[in-house]
Protein backbone atom coordinates (compact mmCIF):
# COMPACT_ATOMS: atom_id res chain seq x y z
CA UNK A 1 0.00 0.00 0.00
CA UNK A 2 0.83 3.62 -0.30
CA UNK A 3 3.11 5.42 2.17
CA UNK A 4 4.90 8.39 2.59
CA UNK A 5 7.95 8.59 4.12
CA UNK A 6 9.79 11.88 5.66
CA UNK A 7 13.45 11.73 5.89
CA UNK A 8 15.01 15.14 7.39
CA UNK A 9 18.21 13.69 6.86
CA UNK A 10 17.87 14.57 4.05
CA UNK A 11 15.56 16.38 3.98
CA UNK A 12 13.58 14.08 1.40
CA UNK A 13 9.44 13.47 1.40
CA UNK A 14 8.60 10.74 -1.04
CA UNK A 15 6.09 7.68 -1.60
CA UNK A 16 6.44 4.42 -0.89
CA UNK A 17 5.24 1.41 -0.57
CA UNK A 18 4.17 -0.17 2.87
CA UNK A 19 3.30 -4.32 2.99
CA UNK A 20 1.03 -4.11 5.71
CA UNK A 21 3.32 -5.97 8.20
CA UNK A 22 3.55 -3.51 11.50
CA UNK A 23 7.05 -4.64 11.72
CA UNK A 24 7.93 -2.97 8.55
CA UNK A 25 7.11 0.45 10.54
CA UNK A 26 10.29 -0.24 12.92
CA UNK A 27 12.49 -0.67 9.29
CA UNK A 28 11.29 2.05 7.49
CA UNK A 29 11.74 5.02 10.16
CA UNK A 30 14.52 2.97 11.82
CA UNK A 31 13.27 3.05 15.64
CA UNK A 32 12.26 0.36 18.60
CA UNK A 33 9.16 1.88 19.17
CA UNK A 34 6.51 4.17 17.34
CA UNK A 35 3.64 6.60 18.19
CA UNK A 36 1.09 7.90 15.55
CA UNK A 37 0.65 11.44 15.33
CA UNK A 38 -2.79 12.46 13.81
CA UNK A 39 -3.14 15.33 10.63
CA UNK A 40 -6.22 16.66 9.50
CA UNK A 41 -5.80 14.51 6.53
CA UNK A 42 -9.10 11.88 5.63
CA UNK A 43 -7.67 9.39 8.08
CA UNK A 44 -3.95 9.99 8.18
CA UNK A 45 -1.54 10.07 10.91
CA UNK A 46 2.50 10.60 10.97
CA UNK A 47 4.15 7.20 12.38
CA UNK A 48 7.16 8.88 14.61
CA UNK A 49 9.80 7.12 16.57
CA UNK A 50 8.24 6.96 20.46
CA UNK A 51 12.04 7.57 21.53
CA UNK A 52 13.27 9.91 19.13
CA UNK A 53 14.06 12.45 21.65
CA UNK A 54 16.64 9.56 23.18
CA UNK A 55 18.67 8.96 20.35
CA UNK A 56 22.10 10.72 19.98
CA UNK A 57 21.72 12.40 16.67
CA UNK A 58 18.45 14.39 16.37
CA UNK A 59 17.19 15.04 13.07
CA UNK A 60 14.44 17.85 13.64
CA UNK A 61 11.50 19.19 11.82
CA UNK A 62 8.45 20.92 11.94
CA UNK A 63 4.99 19.77 10.88
CA UNK A 64 2.19 22.29 10.16
CA UNK A 65 -1.09 21.29 9.97
CA UNK A 66 -2.10 25.16 8.66
CA UNK A 67 -0.89 28.44 8.53
CA UNK A 68 -2.95 29.42 11.58
CA UNK A 69 -1.64 26.96 14.62
CA UNK A 70 1.84 26.91 15.59
CA UNK A 71 4.16 23.66 13.99
CA UNK A 72 4.26 20.42 15.88
CA UNK A 73 8.09 19.05 16.63
CA UNK A 74 9.10 16.00 15.60
CA UNK A 75 12.29 14.52 14.90
CA UNK A 76 13.78 11.69 12.59
CA UNK A 77 11.82 9.91 9.90
CA UNK A 78 7.96 10.03 9.99
CA UNK A 79 5.97 7.43 7.72
CA UNK A 80 2.55 8.69 6.65
CA UNK A 81 -0.47 6.04 6.64
CA UNK A 82 -4.17 5.70 6.94
CA UNK A 83 -6.78 4.34 9.13
CA UNK A 84 -10.04 2.65 8.38
CA UNK A 85 -12.93 2.87 10.11
CA UNK A 86 -12.05 -0.79 11.61
CA UNK A 87 -8.60 1.03 12.99
CA UNK A 88 -6.50 -1.02 10.19
CA UNK A 89 -3.88 0.53 8.54
CA UNK A 90 -4.37 1.43 5.11
CA UNK A 91 -2.91 3.70 2.23
CA UNK A 92 -2.86 7.56 2.80
CA UNK A 93 -5.12 10.01 1.28
CA UNK A 94 -2.18 12.71 1.69
CA UNK A 95 0.32 13.11 -0.96
CA UNK A 96 4.00 13.53 -0.91
CA UNK A 97 3.53 17.26 -2.14
CA UNK A 98 0.92 18.29 0.65
CA UNK A 99 2.90 16.79 3.28
CA UNK A 100 6.32 18.47 1.90
CA UNK A 101 4.76 21.64 1.80
CA UNK A 102 3.59 21.48 5.70
CA UNK A 103 7.57 20.49 6.75
CA UNK A 104 9.63 23.50 8.36
CA UNK A 105 13.21 21.68 8.29
CA UNK A 106 15.49 22.43 11.25
CA UNK A 107 18.46 21.14 12.93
Amino acid sequence: MRAILIDPMNQEVKEVEYSGDYKDIYKLIECRTFDIVRIPVGNDGIYIDDEGLFAPTQFKWHYRYNRMQPAIRLVNKGLVLGCNDEGDTIGCDSSAYDIKRNIIWSW
